[in-house]
């Protein structure tokens, strides 16, 4: 349940979830762990896109 709350403010959508938060009280900091849907393929940035891609 907390995973959701932190996708939602964090404006995840899918592929892409968090996996895990970690707090140190100490450091005052959060670690996020983020992941994608196993099986998602990603086009390299510089390769050029088809037209009906935006």
């Amino acid at each position: 349940m907390r995973d959701k709350l932190f996708e939602a403010v964090l404006g995840m959508e899918a592929p892409w979830c968090v996996q895990g938060v970690d707090f140190y009280i100490a450091e005052k900091t959060r670690t996020f762990a983020i992941d994608v849907v196993a099986g998602r393929r990603f086009a390299h940035p510089d390769a050029p896109r088809p037209a009906s891609c935006p």
